[in-house]
């Protein structure tokens, strides 16, 4: 739980908080409807984690809308991209989305 010892880039106290709650669990006791966007070239999130998580929602049927952004890294930008056009595109997407709720 140190606050001053780092691993990839951030304190270990931010990493063994992820430890003690499954937000996926509290998404299927939910009655929230969820938006994934992922990158298919994210390497920060294994792609098979992006894909269980989806399916346990789908099998917990959860209303789930998911977008696989082609060649999206971990920001869902192209690995060339210098600028983020690719991520607000996602994120005015999302809030459109979340907009029309039922």
């Amino acid at each position: 739980h140190s606050s001053t010892a780092f691993a990839w880039g951030h304190p270990h106290k931010r990493w063994s908080s992820f430890f003690s709650i499954d937000p996926g669990e509290l998404l299927l006791k939910s009655k929230a409807r969820v938006y994934i966007a992922m990158g298919t070239a994210d390497d920060s999130v294994p792609a098979i984690s992006q894909e269980l998580a989806v399916a346990k929602l789908v099998l917990g049927r959860k209303d789930v809308t998911v977008r696989r952004v082609a060649d999206g890294t971990h920001s869902l930008n192209q690995r060339e991209a210098r600028n983020w056009d690719a991520l607000d595109r996602e994120q005015g997407t999302a809030l459109e989305w979340f907009s029309k709720a039922k």
